[in-house]
């Protein structure tokens, strides 16, 4: 299919005030059932090479009304932005790379100042994610889910963290805590503070989660229990250094069994 975009409905509510000084404040944008197809041809053309060449935007200005801490593009401030049920797919005939999303939702609220920085609320949620590089599948079928607050300082260029849960089909990691931005190392990288807990409720949903290549070699391998890990990650990542990860490990009621074994080794607490 070579159609770039498709919707089912859009609403859009508009603040009737801010009109009389010029300025479109859109109490909400909500987007029902879109659809995404962005492929990349064999001969390196793409079917989004129309839309770019016909477009006449030049330059997008951020304008942020310090009283209200709105963020307005061009003089057009939104105060959330809400998308459900999307089906998003990028095919890259050339590279051999697939992504595809489906059954996704979104929802955004926050709001940007000078003095401030970017905040931001982030509700996301896919049933399925799919990602093929060449051939191989790295994720198959996978569900995730990203909840949390997002603040971005001006002035130390840090990304603050706070209660942000990713979650891998039924895997939960929550973190807290801020990423600085590296300016001391060439290609850029990043110093991290993160506290995070990890909550598997059944071990054995850890194999969905890891890429065919690894998980094969665990195949007859059958394991119960929960497990919970909790920590820090602190340091610099970058191309040479790897940040320290400390965390605490508990099991409860875990048990492992093996095809070529003739029982299994139970309640590894």
């Amino acid at each position: 299919e070579d159609t770039l975009l498709r919707v089912k409905q859009a609403d859009i509510a508009m603040s009737a005030l801010p009109l009389l000084a010029g300025r479109f404040v859109f109490a909400g944008i909500f987007i029902d059932s879109i659809g995404a197809n962005f492929t990349v041809f064999p001969d390196s053309t793409s079917n989004w090479d129309l839309v770019i060449e016909n477009s006449q935007v030049d330059t997008i200005a951020i304008v942020v009304d310090e009283d209200s801490g709105e963020t307005s593009v061009s003089g057009i401030a939104i105060k959330q932005f809400v998308i459900n049920d999307a089906d998003i797919l990028y095919d890259d005939q050339v590279s051999g790379q697939y992504v595809s999303l489906n059954g996704g939702s979104l929802e955004l609220r926050g709001g940007m100042s000078k003095q401030r920085g970017l905040f931001l609320n982030v509700d996301f949620d896919s049933k399925s994610v799919n990602y093929v590089s060449q051939g191989e599948h790295f994720i198959d079928d996978l569900s995730i889910g990203l909840q949390g607050r997002f603040f971005v300082k001006n002035d130390s260029s840090a990304i603050m963290l706070n209660n942000t849960k990713l979650r891998l089909n039924n895997i939960d990691v929550t973190c807290n805590g801020s990423i600085f931005s590296d300016t001391s190392v060439v290609d850029g990288g990043a110093i991290l503070d993160l506290n995070y807990s990890l909550e598997l409720p059944e071990l054995n949903e850890l194999w969905r989660v890891v890429p065919h290549r690894y998980a094969q070699f665990a195949e007859g391998v059958q394991v119960s229990g929960l497990a919970k890990c909790q920590g820090n990650v602190y340091g610099k990542l970058n191309n040479n250094e790897l940040p320290h990860i400390d965390g605490e490990f508990m099991t409860q009621s875990v048990s492992f069994q093996h095809k070529d074994m003739l029982g299994s080794i139970d309640t590894l607490d």
